[in-house]
């Protein structure tokens, strides 16, 4: 009975999400089709803000099971939100949270959605910068494909050294999902140079698309205070974090 209720409310809650997002923030949204009608998938995001997960259950068709920082967790109304949207706790201090990457398997194995923020907490900038292998590793051994998703614009209208958001455009692209091999690898090394080159590429990926986005914006006489600090160059690795 509680499960169908939270069904119920769940599409009135994504119209106002989208409402509120869409006017007071412009959201243009790219690449729906992107996202699996069916079946499981991890999408794989850079983290710039707390919008993140409220933008991405917004507006994507399917529930998503985010992985978070277990201390929200014990925030009075966050924790309490966040766990009726199905997210679940990792310990970042832990170098492999073997309960969060159980949970993750496990939610995949029933055919759901799994996301995560690879970066581990919010980046400064616009792009996705250090990441863990985490993510890819657990769309290998859940057998499910990856969904990278470009956010553009939140770091500008929600840094972390601000309490509130501020007005300000927001961009977000699903982009094409990456398959995983079904074929074992013979050894671990041979493993981990394949999740190390997975998450390049995913990185590439998002990357691309968020320096793609600023220079039309910077183009269209748009660009946010924080995004004039970063220097657009080549969309690939550390080469476009460099600041003016």
């Amino acid at each position: 009975m509680g499960q169908r209720i939270k069904n119920i409310a769940r599409e009135p809650v994504r119209a106002l999400l989208q409402f509120f997002f869409r006017c007071f923030h412009q959201l243009e949204v790219h690449g729906l089709r992107n996202i699996p009608r069916t079946g499981p998938f991890v999408l794989i995001s850079n983290h710039g803000s707390y919008y993140d997960p409220v933008i991405i259950r917004a507006v994507a068709r399917r529930r998503v099971c985010f992985i978070a920082w277990k201390e929200i967790f014990s925030w009075p109304v966050v924790g309490r939100l966040a766990r009726l949207a199905g997210a679940f706790p990792v310990d970042l201090e832990k170098r492999q949270d073997l309960d969060a990457f159980r949970e993750a398997l496990g939610i995949l194995k029933t055919g759901g959605a799994v996301g995560i923020f690879p970066e581990g907490g919010r980046e400064p900038g616009p792009f996705m910068a250090s990441v863990k292998l985490g993510a890819v590793q657990i769309a290998l051994r859940g057998g499910a494909p990856i969904v990278p998703v470009s956010i553009v614009g939140v770091h500008d209208i929600w840094p972390r050294r601000r309490r509130f958001p501020q007005p300000g455009k927001i961009a977000i692209t699903f982009h094409p999902s990456i398959s995983m091999p079904s074929r074992p690898f013979a050894s671990w090394r041979q493993e981990r140079a394949f999740l190390e080159k997975l998450m390049e590429q995913v990185r590439d990926v998002i990357n691309s698309e968020i320096a793609t986005r600023l220079r039309r914006w910077e183009e269209e006489g748009y660009i946010g205070s924080t995004m004039r600090r970063f220097h657009l160059t080549d969309a690939k690795s550390g080469d476009i974090l460099g600041r003016q």
